[in-house]
């Protein structure tokens, strides 16, 4: 009997060590769990596949000194001084081992040197399942939300001339568990509107999209619209589907001579209309549309008059992307109000996660893409106004756990190539788009190692 309990001991004693060799992370909605060795971690950072049309090294450029589960990345020129910082939304999971601080953070940038610590620090700590910038007030300085998960609050740091204030000016008062957002001028009066993608757990794991109106700057803390169906949705985007409600605008600024990133409040940006310096124009910059900035491909000197024309999308369409059981969708807007249901749906009800817009074939009209889990990512044409009824692309191979994706032109060819990030397969991948057809199989594939 003494010789069986010493064997039990020993067994048990093993199994916490080799558990302890483990690390099990967990996505922040909660859907994926991704389990791997802590050997893995020192494995971590192979390029996985790599091609000349991609112009990144074998290593990252820069690493952040603070390890958290992380959420959301967002980079903007919050203290407008003229480089982008990144902004950091953090989480909590059950995962193992454990990281018991979820403060959100911005890593500043100065002089095209990003800080590997943060400089700035929420007060509070909030489960931020998505993080976005946008001028909620209308003081052309960019604000930053927090959409939180596990029914914590959602919050929005307002900036101001003293700076990003580390403590929340807005808490909503809802009680969902939100997993993506996005800004948007739904009604077209010059003021940006919130949308947040919503589940529950169970037994009431459904929820539906709100939106949150603005009115003159300010938010209501519960939404002011609710989709008529309730599910569980994870990423959200605006678009004007048919380009029926296209607004020109422009912002001016004056460089300081080490500034080459500017910000553009009204966002989505459909395009970039013209960029002066000085009077002259010029060609070499990069647009983030979601967020709202251009950056230039050199720093104007001090004094210089930076003139920015362009168009945004007023009275935007929305875009979900849905979990098993039900479709993701687009619902439409009908002059400055939200269709409660779908308009369009994919009819795939397989689960999907992550969503974006742009005009991958440059023909005038966004296209749609979707990220998949154990299924292809794929892009529904936009065709001058309506969406097809099944994918014009879709990449290859069904090994996909998207997390979260985005357009970006890689190569400056104007044409937006797609990256992908995976929580499960632990990787970041990239497929160049080639005068609007875009590569089946990853151009450019990295593993991190970790989730």
């Amino acid at each position: 009997m003494k010789n069986i309990f010493i064997s039990l001991f020993v067994l048990s004693l093993l199994s916490q060590i080799i558990a302890q060799r483990n690390i099990k992370d967990i996505s922040p909605d909660g859907k994926q769990t991704n389990i791997y060795k802590i050997d893995d971690i020192n494995n971590s950072g192979k390029i996985l596949a790599a091609s000349q049309d991609v112009p990144y090294g074998i290593a990252p450029s820069w690493t952040a000194k603070r390890e958290r589960q992380c959420a959301g990345l967002a980079f903007m020129d919050y203290d407008l001084d003229g480089d982008l910082d990144l902004a950091v939304g953090n989480y909590f999971s059950n995962s193992f081992p454990p990281i018991t601080e979820y403060e959100n953070f911005i890593f500043r940038n100065d002089n095209g040197v990003l800080d590997t610590f943060p400089r700035w620090i929420s007060s509070d700590m909030r489960n931020t399942n998505d993080i976005a910038w946008g001028d909620v007030n209308g003081d052309g300085r960019p604000d930053l939300l927090s959409a939180s998960g596990s029914f914590a609050k959602s919050v929005i740091y307002f900036n101001s001339a003293a700076g990003l204030s580390t403590s929340p000016g807005w808490i909503s008062n809802d009680n969902n568990w939100t997993v993506g957002a996005a800004f948007g001028d739904v009604d077209g009066d010059g003021y940006l509107e919130m949308a947040f993608a919503n589940q529950g757990v169970s037994p009431d794991p459904y929820r539906p999209i709100n939106i949150f109106y603005n009115n003159g700057g300010t938010y209501a803390t519960i939404p002011s619209w609710s989709s008529s169906d309730l599910m569980i949705t994870n990423s959200i985007a605006f678009a004007d589907l048919d380009n029926a409600d296209l607004v020109k605008t422009s912002v001016f600024n004056t460089a300081n001579g080490n500034a080459y990133a500017f910000f553009v409040p009204m966002i989505p940006i459909y395009k970039i209309d013209s960029i002066k310096v000085n009077n002259v124009k010029v060609y070499d910059y990069l647009t983030e549309n979601v967020s709202g900035w251009v950056s230039l491909g050199y720093k104007p000197t001090n004094g210089a008059s930076v003139q920015i024309y362009y168009t945004y999308i007023s009275k935007g369409d929305m875009a979900g992307a849905k979990w098993v059981n039900f479709s993701s969708g687009i619902y439409f807007n009908n002059n400055g109000i939200m269709n409660s249901s779908p308009g369009w749906n994919t009819g795939y009800t397989g689960g999907q996660k992550g969503i974006a817009w742009a005009d991958f074939d440059l023909d005038g009209y966004f296209d749609l893409a979707i990220g998949g889990s154990s299924s292809p990512n794929v892009i529904y044409k936009n065709n001058a106004g309506t969406m097809g009824s099944s994918p014009h692309w879709q990449s290859a191979g069904t090994n996909t756990s998207v997390q979260d994706l985005k357009f970006c032109d890689v190569n400056k060819d104007g044409y937006p190539d797609l990256a992908v990030v995976h929580f499960g397969y632990s990787r970041v991948d990239i497929f160049i788009n080639r005068n609007g057809i875009l590569d089946t199989s990853p151009t450019w594939s990295y593993s991190v190692g970790t989730s």
